[in-house]
């Protein structure tokens, strides 16, 4: 469901008189909404890009890669977006990608420097998450992206 303009507007006008409202929220809201002008204008306010909602930890960008949303976790990446930030679950946005087997979305976040390293609260890392499914495309494109940080 989509935000309408007007609804952006409301929004936009609230925080521009109320700037102690958390802007950092609205963004999730946004981005959960598939609002792209309203996401865009809320970074554009410097909202924290990196603020973790509190019942799962999850930043705006792990929102869009659930959501399958290309465009936006472009947008989130561009605006500086850490790909690193762990969920409550220990879970990064390229985990959630690997799980899910979407591989543009796997390419764009390791364009972006995301870790495959970092582990999970089970300690189990993207690359063994993708062992374990035995999706021998990731695991190539996983093990490429290691190799060539190596020979930096």
């Amino acid at each position: 469901m989509l935000v309408s303009l007007e609804q952006a507007s409301q929004v936009q006008a609230l925080l521009e008189k109320h700037p102690d409202l958390e802007a950092s929220e609205a963004l999730l809201t946004a981005v959960s909404k598939d609002n792209l002008t309203l996401t865009s204008w809320l970074l554009e306010k410097n909202s924290h890009i990196n603020y973790q909602r509190s019942e799962d930890q999850r930043t705006a960008l792990y929102i869009a890669v659930c959501a399958d949303n290309y465009e936006m976790t472009k947008v989130l990446l561009a605006h500086q977006a850490n790909p690193d930030i762990q969920d409550g679950d220990g879970w990064t946005p390229l985990m959630d990608a690997v799980f899910h087997t979407n591989k543009p979305m796997i390419e764009l976040l390791l364009s972006h420097k995301a870790n495959i390293s970092l582990r999970d609260k089970e300690n189990k890392t993207a690359l063994e998450m993708a062992k374990s499914a035995n999706n021998q495309e990731i695991i190539s494109l996983l093990n490429q992206y290691n190799n060539s940080l190596k020979r930096k």
